[in-house]
This record gives structure tokens, sequence and C-alpha cells, in this order.
């Protein structure tokens, strides 16, 4: 049952994620009008905003327990699936751009009490590598799922046959994500902290230092480039649907084999951390997902390789989100074991501070790359396909060079 309450909680929140890394950074250029740089820098500013509070976020949870955690994460999902709906789409009020841009902050801040808590009940629900795989696969399926769900609302009520003007198709849009999705976070599994020795203040302020751990460090830079590359390419689908497929019905299809492709790819990834460990299967990840963006750019106009393409694009994606994930809960018990007290609120509120800076250097990755193409011009789409395919490469080879310059984090392997 805690399972099952895990798996379900993770899809709601995942609703408004996902729907937020297709559809933000095109909302603040293609619905309130900013110009693409200036986009992807307010873009960058809010997950850097959103990363500070994943920091705070880990450290108060660390220090709740029961009703009081409880009721930070249930007034942090009604607060975020409120702000989610008011940056999706600008009211037809004199403050509309503000108020949006406004919300877009206040989600991101409110979206990080709930997420960072949650994200820890991975640790305490496993104690065993096999367990944290078998979390993290849950994790990965049901997030995929969720990817799948805000695709097939997109090919519904965003589509222009539904004749209702856009604003009102993007609003229909956030809010339906956004009930589903605070319904659902609500029945995330409550589970007490596995008790651990008691530490001095001194000890819990040394503890800090454990950041700087290498194998943290080497985790950390290595999954903030493979969120760059995953990041860029999500935000980019929007465009490419707009600009290269000339058809906004596009990127639901494109969600859709993306979605297929982590799903289909989960046994694999599973087998071969088993059989080679998780770090040499998370480096074929990286490695395949600037391989398969090139190739899209390559094989765009071709209907079967453009599908195989997008395939394996969600094939790497899924494969870096769960290794990263199960090496993560590896260093948590590691931690523990030679702290002598549990850190998994504050371990994985810095992992997610970094993925969320790294999720803001995306956008601003993408803004910059569409600041110097002029997508009307000729030969302005395919620039795009291919200038997405060199963002993917560049950064999927600096996470594979920031994992292996460290030392192998015995604890995450089996």
């Amino acid at each position: 049952m805690q399972e099952l309450r895990f798996g379900l909680s993770h899809f709601g929140k995942t609703l408004l994620w996902s729907a937020s890394e297709v559809y933000a950074l095109f909302a603040l250029t293609d619905l309130f009008g900013f110009e693409p740089g200036v986009a992807g820098g307010l873009f960058l500013a809010m997950l850097v905003w959103s990363a500070g509070c994943d920091a705070l976020a880990g450290a108060v949870s660390d220090h709740l327990e029961g009703p009081k955690a409880d009721r930070m994460m249930q007034g942090a999902t009604v607060f975020s699936a409120v702000g989610f709906v008011l940056s999706m789409t600008p009211l037809p009020v004199s403050c509309a751009t503000a108020l949006g841009v406004g919300s877009a902050f206040v989600f991101r801040a409110c979206f990080a009490f709930y997420d960072v808590p949650h994200n820890a009940i991975l640790a305490r629900l496993a104690a065993s590598d096999a367990e944290r795989a078998k979390l993290a696969t849950i994790r990965l399926v049901t997030g995929a799922a969720a990817t799948m769900g805000v695709a097939i609302a997109a090919l519904i009520l965003l589509a222009p046959a539904t004749g209702l003007p856009t604003p009102t198709r993007y609003l229909l849009f956030a809010a339906v994500l956004a009930g589903l999705g605070a319904a659902l976070s609500l029945l995330y599994p409550k589970v007490a902290r596995r008790p651990t020795s008691a530490a001095s203040v001194v000890t819990r302020a040394a503890s800090w230092r454990s950041a700087a751990d290498p194998r943290i460090v080497g985790l950390f830079l290595s999954t903030m480039a493979s969120i760059v590359a995953a990041g860029a390419f999500m935000k980019s689908l929007a465009y490419i649907s707009k600009y290269v497929a000339l058809d906004e019905a596009w990127v639901g299809r494109a969600v859709i084999l993306l979605t297929v492709g982590k799903l289909a790819a989960t046994p694999g990834w599973v087998a071969l951390a088993r059989l080679r460990g998780p770090r040499l299967a998370i480096t074929v990840a990286y490695g395949l997902i600037g391989a398969a963006a090139t190739l899209l750019a390559a094989v765009f106009g071709a209907a079967v390789g453009q599908a195989v393409s997008i395939l394996l694009v969600g094939a790497a994606i899924g494969g870096m989100s769960l290794l990263s994930w199960t090496l993560v809960a590896g260093l948590a018990d590691d931690l523990a074991g030679r702290l002598g007290f549990r850190l998994d609120a504050r371990l994985f509120g810095l992992f997610t501070c970094v993925s969320k800076i790294a999720t803001g250097m995306s956008g601003a990755a993408l803004g910059l790359l569409l600041a110097r193409l002029d997508l009307g011009a000729p030969g302005g789409p395919q620039q795009l396909l291919w200038g997405v395919a060199a963002l993917l490469t560049a950064f999927s080879a600096a996470a594979i060079a920031g994992l292996h310059w460290t030392p192998r984090p015995a604890a995450a392997e089996t």
C-alpha cells in the first residue's frame, strides 16, 4: 500500500512539473510576449529561486515530523496548484504579465516544500539497493505515465479545433492538470524516519561539509549537465512543433513517444545496472541522448526515423532519471552510516536544488539558442534541430566527464 501511495502521489506532482517543463518557456515567449533571450534569463531566475527553496525545504523538512510535516506538504500542494494555473496563461487583467510571472515564482517555491520531503520518502521506504531500484522504477513509471497524461491533455484541450481562444485553452489545460495533480499528491505515504543514533549540534553542523564529498560533487555535477540536456530537449518540443513540424498537435505525439521510450527501456536499464553497476549504466544513458538528438536532426523528415529518434531520446532520459535517483539514495544510506544519523531530506533537497538550477540553465541555454535563430527565415527550422542536437551532445559529454572524475561510490554500487 505504501508503494502504491508513493506512486500515485508522484504521478500527481509530476503532472504539474512535466507540464511546466514543456510549456513554461513557451508560455513566456508565445503567450506572455517576452523576447526569447529575456524569457530564458527569466526562466533561469525562476529555477535559481526554486533551487534555493529546495535547499531551505530540505533543511526544514529534516526537523519536522508527523502533523507538522503533513500540514506543510498539504499547504504546499494547494498553493503550488494555484500558482501553476495562474502562471500558464495571461488573464484578461491589466497586470496579467506581472501576475503570471509572480505566480510562476509562487508555484516553484511552494512546489519545493512538497517535492523535497516527498523525494526523501524514497530513502525512508527503502533499505537496500534492490528496494531503492524498485522504488526508483515506480517513480520512473508513474512519472512517465504523468508525462503521457500531460500529452493527452494537450492533444485534447490545446487543439485549435476546440474553437476556444488560445488563453482559454491554456487556462483549461492548466486547471485540469492542477486539480488532478493536487488530489493525487495528497495521497503521499506517511513514513517516519528510520531511527538513528543521536547526534550533537556540533556533529550536525559539521554534516553540511559532507556535501563536499567528491562522490556527491561528481554525481551532482553530472546530473546537472544531463538535466540541461534533457530539459533543453523537452522545452524545444513546443518550438519544433510550431516552426519545424508546422503542427501544434505534434508536441503531444512527441511526448507520447518519449514516454513510451522511457517505459520500454526501463527493464533494460535495471538489468544493466544489476550486471555492471549504475555508474556504467548511467554513462550509457548520457551518451545515448546526444546521439539520439543528432539522429533526429538528420532524419526529421522521415516519419519512421523521427519516431525512432524520439523513442531513443525518451529511453535516455528515463535511464538518466532512474539511475541518478538510485545513486543518490545509495549515497544517503552511506552518509547515514558514517554520520550516525539520517539527512535524507537535506541530501535530497540539495539534489533537487542542483536539479532545479540545471533546469533553469536548460531554459536559458535554449533561450540563447533561439535568440540567435530566425525561425521564420529559410533554413531556420533546420538550424533549430541541429542547434538542439549540439546542445544535447555537449552537455551529455560534460555529464560523462563529471561522473568519472570522482571515485566510485561503493555504497551505491551492487
